[in-house]
């Protein structure tokens, strides 16, 4: 174990790593030295994937063994000069893990760290001929990209394969490799981390993506880019398959020792993997390789909410990283709760809800995107108020949820206040009085497949009221209402003549209820021209898993979460712009003044946006219901 001498605790220094010379398969050696900002310390700082903490390697930090993860090794290795020495900054090696103190001071130092270096590394792993294939392509083929030596190859395939079937091929090969490569870069474990999405951004310009030690200084989510390469590697890929078959070709592998069929069986393998360019499969790497105009400019007033929703499938192995690593990309954050690892989870969740639902304008918009913590209705620990913002929330089922604004009426979003004990939100909203649960979907997927064949045959029994009754809002057109709040609105269908888009997804629903419950029929239907919609709605009522039907007492109807009881309390609170469901049950109940629960979100027949929203019902709500105040523990 490396011994290190402690930092000032007021966070002015940190450890730099000198990373000394060596040959390729001489030890890692590497020394450790305290400097402070005030001496503009040279040093390049590294951002990498630290990898499985427990698989580690033997490298020598002053003097003393210090087991290195397999990556942090390998980046060393890969960086290494072979007669001059490199200075770093290596978060697992310059922060003392061990010590919480300085921990906690140098992760809040972090964004000065990789702000201030001159250059960020970004390492992504060892080096791959596909990924220099696809840079290579770029810097020849692409406007605006510069030309590099290894450009040559390309130029010499093209000149070549006029000439030569054999050349001809192996530039049809190469090209497909290039986009597999494209692919690759996007797809590398680098673009779905916490810490390294707050590094690569802190970096501004001064960056470099390395594979080994070679750079892909070009490759980026350039959409005109991917289609350009997909294009050409999809011509490459036919043209290649009719090369092979073609009797020329075919004569002159009766001369040489290698298989048409085996090369035909890796173009087709080639086609497979990158049939298409389709970035939305990394988002991350596409949001993370955008280009700002620097920390000073656009990523100092990102609110903490979108950072959160841009990364909330990334990944950790300490979950206060979720909020940690944005640290430095929220300063006002950092300021307002300093880092401690020592806080329960639950407490750094808190605080980040507080914070943004008290400083962001919209903050009450993070209901959109998390979902609510499991037991949050049962756990006295957090109040039921505080989301979810890991990777495993339930995304809230809110497609279409946002309700409408009249026009004539005033744009109002009256603030929320979270109380100094982080325990009641202090939430404006119109009340829609009380709801009485009509109908629940079963957890159960036949079970859920047998209702769905039954409950559109008769809407007025799923509701639990008669279809004409004068209760019940909107109840003209009841059958495509109601198909369109539990199904249509989840699969960015349109409704312009709703009435045989109706039509045919009541008939799609029969049917996937019947290949639901037998499996043989299923595999025979998936495989039909009605395939994929059976498909989507594979998904779209598997999101009905749970859920009820409700109709409130002021007689509207819609879908909520399944935790939603008697009795408990629509409301339409502006900052949210979803309508969600509070409950006073349990021991919040009979607290002076009211104190409530929140429950969850959900679907308001015509107050919500999409095809069955009613303006004039939206209108009647405001101007009929005062805004009140919801005190939510």
């Amino acid at each position: 174990m490396a011994s290190r001498k402690p930092l000032n605790r007021d966070g002015s220094e940190i450890r730099l790593l000198d990373l000394h010379p060596g040959k390729p398969s001489d030890e890692i050696r590497c020394t450790l030295r305290t400097v402070t900002f005030e001496q503009s310390p040279k040093f390049e700082a590294l951002s990498y994937v630290w990898g499985d903490p427990k698989d580690t390697r033997p490298i020598i930090v002053d003097g003393q063994p210090f087991q290195a993860t397999v990556n942090l090794e390998a980046a060393l290795r890969a960086l290494r000069g072979t007669s001059t020495k490199r200075v770093l900054w290596v978060d697992a090696i310059c922060i003392n893990q061990d010590d919480v103190d300085e921990k906690n001071v140098q992760v809040g130092r972090m964004h000065l760290i990789y702000s201030r270096a001159p250059r960020v590394l970004a390492w992504m792993g060892p080096s791959s001929g596909d990924i220099e294939l696809a840079e290579s392509w770029i810097r020849t083929y692409v406007p605006g990209s510069p030309f590099t030596f290894k450009s040559w190859y390309w130029l010499s395939l093209k000149l070549k394969s006029h000439f030569s079937p054999k050349a001809k091929l192996r530039k049809y090969m190469a090209l497909m490799r290039a986009l597999d490569g494209y692919l690759e870069f996007f797809a590398n474990p680098y673009w779905t981390r916490m810490w390294t999405y707050q590094e690569y951004r802190l970096a501004s310009h001064r960056r470099l993506c390395l594979f080994g030690d070679r750079a892909a200084r070009h490759i980026r989510s350039d959409p005109n880019i991917g289609e350009l390469l997909s294009s050409r590697a999809m011509i490459a890929a036919t043209k290649g398959e009719q090369l092979l078959v073609s009797p020329r070709f075919l004569k002159f592998y009766l001369r040489e020792p290698v298989s048409a069929g085996a090369l035909m069986a890796e173009i087709q393998a080639m086609m497979g993997r990158s049939n298409s360019i389709n970035l939305m499969r990394v988002p991350a790497a596409s949001i993370l390789m955008f280009d700002y105009p620097g920390i000073s400019g656009h990523l100092a007033g990102c609110p903490l909410l979108e950072l959160l929703t841009q990364t909330f499938q990334y990944q950790c192995s300490n979950p206060h990283d979720r909020v940690y690593a944005l640290y430095g990309l929220c300063p006002g954050l950092a300021e307002a709760y300093p880092v401690d690892y020592t806080k329960p989870y639950g407490q750094v969740v808190s605080e980040t809800a507080a914070y943004i639902l008290n400083n962001e304008l919209t903050g009450g918009a993070m209901y959109l995107f998390f979902g609510l913590r499991d037991g949050h209705l049962t756990d006295n620990l957090h109040p039921s108020w505080v989301p979810d913002f890991g990777p495993k929330s339930e995304v809230p089922d809110l497609e279409g949820a946002q309700y409408i604004t009249p026009f004539n009426h005033p744009y109002e979003i009256p603030r929320t206040k979270i109380t100094n004990d982080l325990k009641i939100l202090h939430l404006w909203g119109r009340s829609l009085g009380r709801c009485k649960v009509t109908y629940r979907f079963s957890p159960e997927d036949e079970a859920r497949a047998a209702q769905i064949g039954q409950i559109w045959l008769d809407p007025s029994r799923l509701l639990g009221c008669d279809i004409n009754s004068n209760i019940l809002k909107s109840s003209e057109d009841l059958e495509v209402r109601l198909t369109y709040a539990c199904i249509l609105r989840r699969l960015n269908k349109t409704l312009h003549g709703r009435d045989q888009l109706f039509s045919r997804f009541t008939r799609l629903l029969l049917e996937w209820a019947h290949y639901q419950l037998t499996i043989m029929e299923r595999e025979r239907n998936t495989n039909s021209e009605s395939g994929e919609e059976y498909s989507e709605l594979d998904e779209a009522v598997g999101r009905l898993k749970g859920k009820a039907l409700i109709v409130t007492e002021s007689g509207f109807f819609g879908t909520a979460s399944q935790h939603v009881q008697n009795g408990d309390i629509v409301v339409l609170p502006p900052q949210v712009g979803t309508p969600i469901i509070l409950t006073t049950r349990d021991e919040a109940a009979g607290k002076q003044p009211t104190i409530y629960k929140l429950v969850g979100t959900t679907y308001i027949d015509g107050l919500c946006r999409g095809a069955c929203e009613d303006a004039a019902a939206a209108s009647g709500i405001f101007e009929q219901r005062d805004l009140e105040e919801f005190m939510i523990r």
